[in-house]
């Protein structure tokens, strides 16, 4: 505490992370040296600001130019035309955030689509028609036709205008922009040698901090996530970073090992982490498809071991570091080795028994709550399973677990789809939704304008996908009626089943954002799976009805028409 005090250190501190400011002492955060730098560092900082500060014309700009999101801390002054006008041509995207009479008037949309063609996104309806607005946008950022109104955007001229137009990538940790490179659908031979780090048989299309190499237009090369994944990070949104694999034949482990290590370095850039490091680890899943006779599902949490949990959970959580060895090894046996999970199910129900027994409230435990020694535990159980299930002990090397991870999912395509399209993988960086109270995973249902949908506090994705915990509302009125039907009081509410509205507000309203955002870019969207990690939300993937509608026809046509492989084939498609 007396550390905080010092305003030397503190300063220090908001250097290196503007979030530090939270910490500081009361007359720290209202020192105008010490707020300046913290907004610098990250805009949001200026949450934590001495009032006055907040108020600060100067200051609040600053962080506006650092984080469009920082206009909702800025008091009075959002409501002030001249300066959201200032803030606007510093940082377009602060247009989502501004007040609807901001978002419909033409000045200052203008401001917005000239410094960010993607703040087309948050203009009102009527100025999303406008052709100068549009067009400005567009010549700003072709990617900015995606959010024009249908007319303009089938305009030809509007279509040429784009295709002129530059594609600019904004980078959150710098807040800049830059030219992109060409897409990968048309390089040179220069170019293809830059994106694609491999053999000629197997490239990668990094994707993340506001910038990807791949688009919806390789939907068919990347697969239907990939695809998406890659899409989102071009509109701006927040996806945790990764890369596409992307083979052409029979792909190899030395193969799959080298281009997987060569594009990794675009991922520990973007994420300050590193792969197998002991105290700063960066964690990776794997996502496989399914497949004809192979398991389906994440490899998560890619990049622990024995020596790596021990010391990353001494400087960092000890429960998550135990929780996520746990979820690493389950998902390796399952999806990479094809391994029985009863008996891993069996250990775990072991342990969640004796912690029912010993509860006097007679409460039924979770996975999520298993104190961090009785993870020690059955991890010793787990590793000696895998050693008798699959006949080797589990792997130590995380390159090793990568390597085995990636070749499974580039195999994992039917030899038909395999010979079309080729194959791929699809891997990202491990998203901590798990870490607090502050964290979760959700999903959100695009068919409807009140935003419903369910809610896992300090859960991962796997979570949500197993129906093994109860979910809760996304909204407080669905929250409250819920109550309501089952005789709740408003205490017993806010204590068994709180909101993501409620409990992570700023989330929320992002949530919410994002979602008009990519329903305006797939007309189809019908749910998005998202997580949180203390309080910063990523977007995971979306679902569309016509997508799980064809899906559904083609297996059931398949069983009618072709043969299983070739049904195989065009239900991958």
């Amino acid at each position: 505490e007396e550390a905080w005090c010092d305003r030397e250190v503190v300063l220090a501190a908001t250097e290196q992370c503007g979030w530090a400011l939270q910490h500081a002492a009361e007359d720290l955060i209202a020192d105008r040296d010490v707020v300046l730098t913290a907004v610098r560092q990250n805009g949001l900082a200026i949450q934590y600001a001495a009032p006055e500060l907040q108020a600060d014309r100067e200051l609040a700009l600053a962080a506006v130019a650092q984080c469009g999101r920082a206009i909702d801390f800025t008091g009075d002054l959002r409501k002030d035309r001249d300066f959201m006008k200032e803030a606007l041509t510093l940082n377009g995207r602060a247009l989502q955030y501004a007040a609807p009479e901001f978002r419909a008037d033409r000045e200052l949309v203008l401001a917005a689509v000239r410094q960010c063609g993607t703040a087309l996104a948050s203009a009102s309806s009527q100025l999303r028609s406008d052709y100068e607005v549009v067009a400005e946008a567009v010549a700003c950022d072709r990617r900015a036709l995606a959010f024009a109104a249908h007319d303009l955007r089938e305009s030809d001229e509007m279509k040429e205008l784009a295709l002129a137009a530059p594609r600019k990538f904004s980078f959150s940790r710098q807040n800049s922009e830059m030219d992109a490179e060409p897409e990968p659908e048309e390089p040179t031979t220069e170019e293809e040698d830059e994106s694609s780090k491999g053999r000629a048989g197997l490239k990668s299309f990094f994707f993340g901090d506001g910038r990807s190499q791949g688009n919806m237009g390789m939907r068919r090369q990347l697969g239907r996530l990939g695809a998406q994944v890659c899409e989102m990070a071009n509109l701006g949104l927040p996806v945790a970073p990764g890369f596409c694999l992307v083979g052409t034949g029979e792909t190899g482990p030395k193969e799959a090992h080298n281009t997987s290590k060569q594009a990794l370095l675009a991922v520990e850039e973007a994420t300050g982490l590193q792969f197998g490091n002991p105290t700063r680890p960066l964690l990776l899943s794997v996502s496989v498809e399914p497949s004809h006779g192979g398991a389906s599902g994440d490899v998560v949490c890619l990049g622990l071991n024995d020596e790596i949990v021990e010391r990353w959970g001494a400087v960092f959580s000890p429960h998550l570091a135990w929780d996520s060895y746990r979820r690493l090894v389950m998902s390796f046996a399952r999806v990479v080795k094809g391994l029985d999970m009863a008996p891993f199910e069996r250990e775990v129900d072991a342990v969640l028994q004796r912690l029912d027994e010993k509860c006097r409230l007679g409460r039924r435990h979770e996975d999520s709550e298993i104190p961090t020694q009785d993870l020690r535990e059955l991890l010793v159980a787990f590793k000696r399973l895998y050693a008798q299930e699959a006949g080797e002990p589990f792997p130590q090397d995380p390159e090793v677990q990568l390597r085995e991870a990636v070749v499974v999912a580039l195999r994992s395509r039917s030899p038909a789809t395999q010979r079309r399209r080729g194959s791929s993988a699809l891997v990202q960086a491990v998203i901590f939704s798990n870490h607090d109270s502050m964290s979760g995973v959700g999903l959100s249902d695009g068919c409807t304008e009140d935003l419903s949908g369910e809610w896992l506090s300090s859960a991962q994705v796997e979570d949500l996908r197993g129906n093994q915990r109860s979910r809760l509302p996304l909204t407080a009125e669905a929250s409250k009626a819920l109550a309501l039907e089952l005789g709740l009081s408003e205490e017993e509410r806010m204590l068994r089943m709180p909101s993501m509205q409620e409990t992570i507000p700023a989330a929320f309203a992002d949530l919410a954002r994002y979602q008009d955002m990519l329903a305006q870019h797939f007309p189809e969207l019908e749910a998005l799976e998202f997580a949180v990690q203390q309080g910063q939300l990523w977007l995971l993937r979306t679902r569309s009805l016509r997508q799980d509608c064809f899906s559904r026809q083609v297996s059931f046509d398949s069983c009618c028409t072709f043969e299983p492989e070739e049904a195989k084939a065009r239900q991958d498609e």
